[in-house]
């Protein structure tokens, strides 16, 4: 009899610390995101999407990529910031994507952004991109809880 309340006690203090803990890295998520024209109502300019990974303090964008339409040309912005704060960004302006005469999709890859010089680290992303011709453009934002990832 003992030993089996001694295992009950074991198994509700292993259950209660898994509930106390929190993840080290919330879900990963994809993102995407269109700009348009027409205040968003009109045809396809630009978009891009890629996945979205949370470490302790930094977040990885993978799998990156960006869509021009015919004529368009573009680039994108990321921001990792901890309230209005902003830890650290990347804006394309130097690597302009451009769609030629039938629109096509470039890979970026992976971005890093590193909030490991912060206590907390980042807590939200924001996407931006950016159709230059017609100087239009769209953001989301993501961001980090314990154990999900919202955008």
């Amino acid at each position: 009899m003992l030993k089996r309340h001694i295992g009950v006690v074991i198994g509700l203090a292993i259950a209660m610390l898994l509930a106390t803990t929190t993840a080290a890295t919330a879900s990963p998520t994809r993102f995407s995101l269109n700009v348009a024209h027409g205040g968003g109502a009109g045809a396809l300019a630009a978009a891009t999407t890629g996945n979205l990974g949370w470490a302790n303090r930094s977040v990885t964008l993978s799998d990156v990529r960006v869509y021009l339409a015919p004529g368009e040309c573009g680039h994108i912005g990321v921001w990792g910031s901890q309230g209005d704060e902003t830890i650290d960004f990347l804006i394309q302006m130097e690597e302009k994507y451009c769609g030629g005469y039938d629109g096509r999709w470039f890979i970026v890859g992976t971005i890093t952004m590193d909030g490991s010089q912060v206590s907390g680290g980042i807590t939200r992303i924001t996407i931006k991109v950016f159709d230059d011709t017609h100087r239009i453009s769209n953001s989301t934002y993501c961001y980090r809880s314990s154990s999900a990832t919202t955008c």
